[in-house]
């Protein structure tokens, strides 16, 4: 329903951002057709908040520098980029962030299941990555794109155990997008990552 990497990425910015000083809670509120995520701590100075898809600027730089050592926190700067990626890939809107002096909040549009089931969703994304990329993917091709995307450092074996195929397949199915220009292997087998080509 929602990307749950996008979650796990609000949710690591609102342990890493929140104002240790208040007494707050982070709460995390789920509504029928919303998720919202609210952080104590408004910005900093005169950030905005267009300022935070640009660079890192940590409330909390020694609980960020230990995230960053548990690698927990991948790419400084780009979360919420990372994050409005993966909505799209799931055909949802960007979430919205509200910020006033106390509370950053992020809400996230659940998909109404009632009118486009995720089945049809899917159908959806690989129509839109068809005619994007000029060529018709097949549904495994799209599983292992979106596997990817959400983790690029991601094995071979592990790809096969979330799509339910061999990995045998798996690699035959990469070489077939590596051979299209959709994807490509940066650095060795061990160690190095995959790449989505936009």
């Amino acid at each position: 329903e929602l990307p749950e990497k996008a979650l796990r990425e609000a949710l690591l910015n609102a342990i890493a951002h929140r104002d240790y000083f208040s007494n707050a809670n982070i709460q995390i509120n789920i509504f029928h057709d919303r998720l919202v995520i609210d952080n104590p701590g408004g910005l900093l100075g005169d950030l905005k908040v267009e300022d935070l898809y640009e660079k890192s600027h940590p409330r909390n730089k020694l609980l960020f520098g230990l995230m960053q050592r548990m690698d927990l926190v991948e790419k400084i700067g780009s979360g919420l980029m990372r994050i409005n990626e993966m909505m799209e890939e799931f055909l949802l809107p960007h979430p919205i962030i509200h910020v006033t002096e106390a509370i950053f909040s992020i809400t996230f549009e659940r998909a109404d299941l009632q009118k486009m089931s995720i089945e049809q969703r899917r159908e959806a994304y690989q129509a839109r990555l068809g005619d994007k990329l000029g060529d018709k993917l097949g549904e495994k091709q799209i599983k292992i794109l979106v596997l990817i995307g959400n983790n690029p450092k991601i094995a071979i074996p592990e790809i096969a155990k979330n799509i339910n195929i061999s990995t045998t397949a798996v690699e035959n199915n990469l070489k077939k997008l590596k051979e299209k220009g959709i994807v490509r292997r940066v650095g060795p087998d061990k160690g190095g990552y995959w790449e989505v080509l936009k």
